[in-house]
């Protein structure tokens, strides 16, 4: 007798295939791809909620102060209650010019009467009288030129707006003061003021910003010089001020707090009850009546008057750090969220989901770090959001579609094994119930085995595809018929099939099950061995063996090289069984055991008639 055949390997895990990773990665990169596009061309789209960002990484650093730059806020009346008048704002000028400050800076546009009196000449008088820069809006009357024009170098393509014309003071405020600038501040599409103009034209000719002219002024800077080129840039003493396509900046808003500590009344200067402004600060001069349109919204607060604004411009340039978005910023980021996408899309390639879910949060919070760095300690602002979800949003969409691929590979080997095993015991495999089972243990089962006589000669006879396709047929019907049974077909070994019932999870009637599953595979083998291809093939008889008894359970092997298998007397003795077929000429030997325990041959109707063999104690079917 030939002891049982020793377990095949297994072979090791194959990795999936990048055919069907391909929907996955695809979709992976069509989603990096798409949000690199809405960086590059969809700027306007997410201005909005980028700029609240930007607005908050600003706040992470301290803001600019000075103690130069004072503002006097015009408000509901002077200290009679009166409304202002031009002779109220020439008694506020010549007062703050006794402080002799270093600039006043009118954020109030004076066009408005100018047909001459006293109040008129009064008011240019005191223009007249101190280092005053009046401002003009645009747009305005085609053809209107500010003036006075203060000089101003201005390169070839400098970035700025052109208007036709300009809303200014009146020709005899202009001819008192010592230059005209630009007061028109402009929001976002939230309607939110972030940036101030450095440079704007009218009728061809450039005109410097209230806040750029203030700040020279106070810190005795030679003229500005702007420049072209992508970024725009504006030469301020020795800061050069990047400019966005517009020819503006961004500003830090100060906190309400130091605003507050920086700001007097209007009536309070004229009742001699103002804090004392120091000698060579800038002044600026307006209004926070609503009437007067002045009140705008910024970073800082939802509703202030404009002249706060300026103010904040001031100290943002004499401290020296102003903040920018260079032009190249999206393309940049574009490139940050491809790659970042790419990196992420690897990490699900290669690692286990969480870890690579974890990988790709990384990379995300690595840049959103960098962009918070960039903002607080190197003045550059950089989109934290767009780039940031390519690289999650890339790492979902795989993981999904790789979530997706594998619950379809389960459903196809949970197909293959159903081929093989009957439902209850897959379904309980799959689902983890009978895994205590798998680890190890001692259980009665009953074994069968089958092999075909004369195989040796068939392989010799046969080519070697038409003996594959002929044994594809046999096998095929023989692990169909022991799933059926409950069985689970155990490894099929040359032209042997080693299968157990009972294993591994209960199977209280095994005996009989294997039984029946042996009659079945008789007659089926009987069939198949007159098929046409295989009588011409000389295909042998079938002889099979069952035996029951207990056997030790278990997976056998090393890392990922393991067999889960029976070994035990009754393995040994199905096996011997089949062999002494060969000498007894019979199709099915049963063991005694099984013989014993079979309820088949019991009762009125048996099923099946079982024969003796005498001293051998073995059984056969009757044919």
């Amino acid at each position: 007798m030939t002891p049982a055949p020793a377990p095949a390997p297994v072979p090791a895990p194959v990795p999936a295939s990048w055919h069907r990773r391909a929907p996955g990665i695809v979709a992976a990169l069509a989603v990096a791809g798409l949000l690199a596009g809405l960086i590059l061309a969809g700027q306007n789209a997410t201005e909005p909620l980028r700029e609240r960002l930007f607005d908050t990484m600003i706040a992470g650093r301290a803001p600019p102060v000075s103690d130069k730059v004072w503002v006097v806020e015009i408000g509901a009346g002077n200290a009679a209650n009166a409304p202002w008048s031009r002779g109220d704002l020439a008694a506020l000028i010549a007062k703050l010019a006794a402080t002799k400050p270093a600039v006043i800076g009118l954020d109030i546009v004076l066009s408005k009467d100018c047909a001459p009196g006293s109040d008129t000449q009064g008011l240019a008088t005191a223009l007249a009288s101190a280092p005053v820069l009046t401002g003009f809006v645009v747009p305005g009357p085609a053809g209107t030129l500010p003036a006075p024009q203060l000089p101003i170098a201005v390169m070839q393509n400098a970035p700025a707006w052109d208007a036709p014309g300009a809303e200014t003071a009146c020709p005899v405020f202009q001819a008192a003061s010592k230059g005209a600038v630009l007061i028109s501040l402009s929001g976002g599409r939230d309607g939110r003021v972030r940036t101030a103009p450095a440079l704007g034209f009218v009728a061809g000719q450039p005109f410097a910003g209230l806040g750029v002219e203030l700040a020279r002024h106070a810190a005795g800077w030679p003229a500005p010089i702007m420049g072209g080129g992508s970024p725009g840039w504006l030469r301020l003493g020795g800061v050069t001020i990047p400019l966005d396509s517009m020819g503006q900046f961004r500003f830090v808003p100060q906190p309400p707090a130091r605003r507050a500590a920086l700001t007097v009344a209007a009536a309070a200067v004229l009742a001699g009850r103002a804090p004392e402004i120091p000698q060579g600060a800038v002044i600026l001069i307006g209004s926070s009546l609503p009437e007067m349109g002045g009140l705008r919204a910024s970073r800082a607060t939802p509703l202030h008057a404009s002249l706060h604004l300026h103010a904040d411009v001031v100290t943002q340039l004499l401290s020296g750090h102003p903040f920018s978005r260079q032009p190249a910023a999206p393309l940049f980021e574009a490139m940050v969220a491809v790659a970042g996408a790419v990196l992420a899309l690897l990490a699900v390639l290669r690692l286990a989901p969480l870890a690579a879910a974890a990988g790709a949060s990384g990379l995300a919070v690595c840049w959103i770090a960098v962009t918070w760095a960039t903002a607080v300690w190197g003045d550059q602002l950089l989109d934290p959001l767009l780039p940031a979800l390519a690289m999650v949003g890339a790492a979902s969409v795989a993981l999904l579609a790789e979530a997706r691929a594998s619950r379809s590979a389960e459903a196809n080997l949970s197909r293959r094994m159903r081929q093989h095993l009957p439902a209850s015991v897959v379904d309980r495999v799959t689902d983890g119930t009978a895994a205590q089972h798998l680890k190890g243990e001692m259980r009665e089962i009953t074994a069968l085995f089958t092999d075909i006589e004369g195989f040796s000669d068939l392989t010799r006879r046969l080519p070697t595809q038409a003996l594959v396709a002929l044994l594809d047929g046999y096998f095929t019907g023989l692990t169909r018929i022991i799933a059926a049974r409950g069985g689970m077909v155990d490894k099929i070994v040359g032209d042997a099939v080693h299968a157990f019932f009972n294993a591994p999870v209960d199977q209280p009637d095994h005996v009989d099950q294997a039984i029946r599953a042996a009659r079945d595979i008789r007659d089926f083998a009987g069939q198949f061995a007159q098929g046409s291809a295989a009588a011409a093939a000389g295909f042998g008889r079938t002889r099979i063996g069952v035996e029951t008894g207990p056997a030790l359970l278990g997976d056998v092997g090393q890392g990922g090289r393991t067999d889960y298998t029976a070994h035990g007397d009754a393995v040994n003795m199905a096996a011997r069984l089949q062999e002494a077929s060969k000498t007894l000429g019979t199709t099915v030997l049963i063991g005694p055991r099984a013989a014993a325990l079979t309820n088949l041959a019991l009762g009125p109707v048996s099923v099946i008639d079982l024969r003796s063999f005498g001293d051998v104690a073995v059984a056969t079917l009757a044919d």
